[in-house]
């Protein structure tokens, strides 16, 4: 006996137009840390109840607003980091 193929449904994808996209405030990015500051950075979360996504919003902050001097001359020099 030879079993039927089923029909699979594909729906159409419209990107929509970049000039109306309203701007993105998150954008996603990876990398690798150690894997024991992970497991803390887990266990931080689950104490706290604060996202991990939300520790590194604000690591990556405090760091660019140490190395706030490199960003002189750069379209980004006046720009506070959110």
């Amino acid at each position: 006996m030879v079993a039927k193929r089923g029909t699979t449904r594909r729906a159409r994808i419209t990107l929509p137009d970049k000039a109306s996209d309203p701007p993105r405030r998150y954008s996603a990015i990876n990398g690798l840390v150690p894997v024991n500051d992970r497991r803390m950075l887990q266990f931080l979360s689950r104490r706290t109840r604060v996202p991990q996504s939300e520790y590194l919003r604000e690591a990556i902050r405090d760091l660019l607003r140490k190395y706030r001097d490199a960003f002189e001359g750069s379209p980004y020099e006046d720009e506070e980091p959110l």
